[in-house]
This record gives structure tokens, sequence and C-alpha cells, in this order.
């Protein structure tokens, strides 16, 4: 019998009935019988005896269209993140959202919640992420989701710029980060985290939000 990551991938010829196998025995995995229906639906194989695809998923399978689409769209997922989902329901949520967005989402995800992560934490991340454009709280979560996407970009340059001083004599890149372009960058950045973490409320129920966010300089330096 033909392996099952033969059928799905290393032979493109695989017959309907071959496909038709990936099902029945995934019922082994999401993830295969997804990838056996997108092909079927896509090749149109289904017109072995069947006018559509949704009424061979009804009366070959018992599926609904809702059902069919689920399958494909949870192993869709698979194919765009590093890993796949840890199950059926963490995929299906996932595949709610753009696809360019899907990466992005799991792994913020998955850094924060780690083995905790359910399907109930990503579905109201998905939510969150697909609120309407003219949602006040949706533009806050997309500019905010920005921000750490850049947080991290930025922890990572540093990493690599630590790694350098670690295989490197350490004067030679302190030599380097001397550069005041450099220097009032990081400055501004400093400023504006100093900024933020005045969001929170102080313990006595005041916040000064407002004016340390307006207070924040443009510019690093002295502020001239």
């Amino acid at each position: 019998m033909t392996k099952t990551g033969a059928i799905r991938q290393e032979t493109p010829s695989a017959s309907f009935h071959e496909l038709e196998a990936v099902i029945e025995r995934g019922l082994t995995t999401f993830v295969e019988v997804g990838n056996a229906l997108m092909r079927i639906r896509d090749e149109r194989l289904y017109r072995e005896n069947h006018r559509t695809f949704d009424q061979y998923c009804r009366e070959r399978w018992g599926w609904s269209r809702q059902r069919s689409h689920q399958l494909i769209g949870a192993a869709r997922v698979s194919t765009i993140v590093d890993s796949p989902p840890a199950n059926e329901a963490q995929a299906r949520e996932l595949a709610r959202l753009p696809e360019d967005d899907v990466a992005d989402a799991r792994d913020e995800l998955q850094d924060e919640h780690g083995d905790g992560l359910t399907a109930a934490v990503i579905r109201e991340e998905v939510e969150k992420r697909t609120k309407p454009l003219n949602d006040p709280d949706a533009e806050a979560d997309k500019t905010i989701r920005t921000a750490k996407t850049s947080a991290r970009s930025l922890c990572r340059a540093l990493d690599q710029v630590l790694d350098l001083a670690n295989k490197h004599e350490a004067a030679d890149v302190a030599g380097k980060l001397a550069n005041a372009d450099f220097l009032d960058t990081m400055h501004e950045v400093a400023d504006r985290f100093d900024a933020l973490m005045h969001l929170r409320r102080p313990p006595d129920g005041r916040t000064d939000a407002a004016p340390r966010l307006r207070s924040a300089p443009a510019t690093g330096g002295d502020g001239s």
C-alpha cells in the first residue's frame, strides 16, 4: 500500500481512490485528510461519481460543506506555520485569519502560552484581530500587535550585536556602538518605553499616562 506521505507529496499522480484511502485511514490526522480533500476538490476528481464537491462530501463522507472546508482550511494552516498546530481545533481557529497573519499570530501565542496554548485562547486572539476596521478597539489592538512585532525584531537585532561582541573583541564592537545615530535611536526607544510603562495605573488610582505620552521626546540626545 502506498505510504500516506507519498500520496500527499511525492506522487502528484496519486489516484482518486488512493486519496480516498487517505481519508478513510484518517481519519489519522486532520492534515492528511485536509490535503487529500483539497486535491480531490482542486483536481475535480469527485466528478467520477458526483456532480459537485459538496455533493461528494455529503454523500461519500456524510460531511457538510462547512465541515469539509474546515478540514481543508486546517490543513492549509499547517503549510503556513513552522510546525503543525497541536490539533485540528487550533488549526481551525487559525484558518479564520488572513494567510499573511497566521504565522505571526501563532508565533506570538506560542511564545506567550507555550504548552498551555488552546483553541479557546486562539479563538479569542482571532476575534480581536478580525474586529471591524471602524472599531476603536480593533485599531488599538492592531497598533499594539505591530509594536510587539517591531519590538521582537529589535530584540533579535540586539541579540545579534551581543553575539558579535562575544565572538570578537568587545572593544571593537563597543567602538561601533558609539555611533551617535545609533545611540540617539536607543535613547528614543528607552524614552518611549518609559512613557508606555506609565500607562499602568499607579497604586493610588491616578494615571499620568496622557501627560507622559505627550512629553515623550521625539528625538534622543539632550532634548534640544
